[in-house]
């Protein structure tokens, strides 16, 4: 068993050699995440309408 003084400081240490990207390019990266979800979920969302009014029309006929 590790001692969890010694994982925190192996830890801590661990995270000061990281090599931490800018604010500005965190928050240029986040906003185009949050474009790409919002992109991707309105193609999903239009897909799955299509394919149940497709499915809706085959059902009635």
């Amino acid at each position: 068993m590790v001692n969890p003084i010694v994982f925190a400081q192996d830890a801590y240490g661990e995270l000061r050699k990281v090599a931490w990207i800018p604010r500005r390019q965190m928050m240029a990266s986040t906003f185009v995440v949050i474009i790409l979800v919002a992109i991707v979920s309105l193609y999903i969302s239009l897909i799955d309408f299509l394919v149940a009014q497709f499915f809706g029309i085959i059902i009635r006929i």
